[in-house]
Protein backbone atom coordinates (compact mmCIF):
# COMPACT_ATOMS: atom_id res chain seq x y z
CA UNK A 1 0.00 0.00 0.00
CA UNK A 2 1.28 3.46 -0.88
CA UNK A 3 1.93 5.74 2.10
CA UNK A 4 1.32 9.03 0.24
CA UNK A 5 -1.23 11.54 1.51
CA UNK A 6 -4.04 12.38 -0.88
CA UNK A 7 -3.67 15.89 -2.25
CA UNK A 8 -6.32 18.53 -1.68
CA UNK A 9 -7.69 20.16 -4.82
CA UNK A 10 -6.13 23.47 -5.88
CA UNK A 11 -9.49 25.16 -5.27
CA UNK A 12 -9.63 23.88 -1.66
CA UNK A 13 -6.06 24.99 -1.01
CA UNK A 14 -6.66 28.52 -2.34
CA UNK A 15 -9.87 28.83 -0.28
CA UNK A 16 -8.12 27.75 2.94
CA UNK A 17 -5.18 30.10 2.27
CA UNK A 18 -7.48 33.09 1.70
CA UNK A 19 -9.52 32.24 4.80
CA UNK A 20 -6.49 31.88 7.08
CA UNK A 21 -4.74 34.96 5.68
CA UNK A 22 -7.78 37.24 5.98
CA UNK A 23 -8.26 36.24 9.62
CA UNK A 24 -4.55 35.94 10.51
CA UNK A 25 -5.08 32.40 11.76
CA UNK A 26 -2.23 29.95 12.25
CA UNK A 27 -2.00 27.18 9.66
CA UNK A 28 -0.36 23.80 9.32
CA UNK A 29 0.79 23.01 5.79
CA UNK A 30 2.01 19.71 4.42
CA UNK A 31 4.07 20.14 1.28
CA UNK A 32 6.61 18.31 -0.84
CA UNK A 33 10.28 19.18 -0.40
CA UNK A 34 12.78 17.09 -2.38
CA UNK A 35 10.14 14.33 -2.81
CA UNK A 36 9.47 14.17 0.96
CA UNK A 37 6.41 15.43 2.79
CA UNK A 38 7.28 18.21 5.24
CA UNK A 39 4.99 20.00 7.69
CA UNK A 40 5.23 23.72 8.42
CA UNK A 41 3.31 25.59 11.14
CA UNK A 42 2.88 29.34 11.36
CA UNK A 43 0.94 32.31 10.01
CA UNK A 44 0.62 33.27 6.38
CA UNK A 45 2.95 36.20 5.77
CA UNK A 46 2.11 36.80 2.10
CA UNK A 47 1.24 35.40 -1.30
CA UNK A 48 3.11 36.20 -4.53
CA UNK A 49 1.93 34.58 -7.80
CA UNK A 50 2.63 30.89 -7.14
CA UNK A 51 4.50 31.27 -3.83
CA UNK A 52 3.18 31.24 -0.28
CA UNK A 53 5.19 32.80 2.55
CA UNK A 54 4.76 31.32 6.05
CA UNK A 55 6.13 33.06 9.12
CA UNK A 56 7.45 30.39 11.45
CA UNK A 57 9.34 30.90 14.69
CA UNK A 58 11.97 33.48 13.78
CA UNK A 59 12.06 32.99 10.00
CA UNK A 60 9.95 33.03 6.85
CA UNK A 61 9.53 29.92 4.68
CA UNK A 62 8.70 30.15 0.96
CA UNK A 63 6.48 27.35 -0.41
CA UNK A 64 5.37 26.79 -4.00
CA UNK A 65 1.57 26.50 -4.21
CA UNK A 66 1.82 23.47 -6.48
CA UNK A 67 3.88 21.60 -3.84
CA UNK A 68 1.18 21.93 -1.15
CA UNK A 69 -0.44 18.62 -0.30
CA UNK A 70 -2.72 19.67 2.57
CA UNK A 71 -3.49 22.79 4.61
CA UNK A 72 -5.23 22.87 7.99
CA UNK A 73 -6.47 26.01 9.78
Amino acid sequence: MNNTTLRMSQKEIVYKIKYAWSRQRPVEIQFLLDSREVTSKGKIFGIDYDLLYIKEEGHIRRISLEDIVKITT
